[in-house]
């Protein structure tokens, strides 16, 4: 059983230098950013308007998205498309454990201060990186016991931007993968994103959960959220991503134009795509 124990300011740390490719593929799906760039702000609506057809402009209003069956019968319109289905998951109840609060900041290889995970997201859809202690993400991380590490446990940050409607942070399916697998070899690569309750268990594969960046592309993906291991005694945050064969594979962290994903292989992305930041995520408490 869980309880939140700690909250704490995610740290992001250079872990080497930026690799680069002379001559990145062109996915249509990012054809209106520069070359290589899976994301990129100024177009990101504009991008997924252009194969999705037409999404909300405002960015953060989350409380009424859609209108009703009844709604769109009375103006004449279509109805709702069927939502996909989707396994509910119950957690565990948490335990009544003590919470430890904490601060953290990004540095860079030579442990010079570089910034923080933001609290507001990138076009309200993945977490992305902020120079400003102010607008840095407070993170709350569930803990089993008083032990130096957890592992497989939830990371929720509530008073994000997305925070009210999607307070978990889980790792989203990215918008070019073919399937929900990652691993070595494979450029497939993970969002950073909000995930809404009930999340995903531990251990678990993939599922559709409501989630931020299919909120506001309109492209359904799949999720995981309890994938986190936190060592307290160095900070490091790790994560492990669930093939649909149930094998764990360990990520790596990387930044691509101020947005925070995850894949198995650096190395691919960039093969695919172009030049990226690897990253070490730390949690100072």
């Amino acid at each position: 059983m869980r309880s939140l124990l700690s909250f704490a300011l995610l740290v992001v740390s250079a872990a080497c230098g930026v690799s680069a490719i002379a001559s990145p593929k062109q996915h249509s799906s990012y054809s209106l950013c520069a070359p290589g760039i899976e994301h990129c702000s100024a177009n990101y609506r504009n991008q997924e308007r252009q194969q999705n057809g037409p999404t909300r402009t405002v960015p953060f209003a989350r409380k009424k998205l859609k209108l009703t069956n009844a709604e769109r019968l009375a103006r004449g319109m279509p109805l709702n498309a069927p939502k996909p289905h989707r396994t509910v998951q119950k957690r565990q109840e948490p335990s009544s454990f003590p919470a430890a609060a904490g601060v953290g900041s990004i540095t860079g290889e030579d442990s010079t201060p570089v910034g923080y995970m933001g609290a507001t997201t990138v076009d309200g859809a993945i977490y992305g990186t902020s120079d400003q202690l102010v607008n840095s993400a407070i993170m709350y991380v569930e803990r089993t016991g008083s032990g130096n590490t957890e592992t497989r446990t939830r990371i929720t940050i509530p008073d994000s931007d997305v925070g009210a409607s999607f307070p978990i942070l889980g790792l989203v399916q990215g918008r070019d993968n073919i399937d929900t697998n990652v691993g070595t070899g494979s450029y497939h690569y993970l969002y950073l994103s909000g995930v809404a309750q009930p999340g995903t268990t531990a251990g678990s594969v993939s599922s559709v959960v409501d989630n931020t960046y299919s909120d506001v592309s309109g492209n359904t993906r799949a999720v995981q959220t309890d994938v986190w291991t936190v060592d307290f005694t160095t900070g490091v945050i790790s994560a492990v991503w669930i093939n649909d064969d149930g094998t764990a594979v360990p990520l790596q962290f990387f930044v691509q134009n101020g947005a925070i994903y995850a894949t198995a292989d650096i190395a691919a992305f960039v093969a695919e795509y172009a030049s990226v930041t690897p990253i070490t995520l730390r949690l100072v408490t």
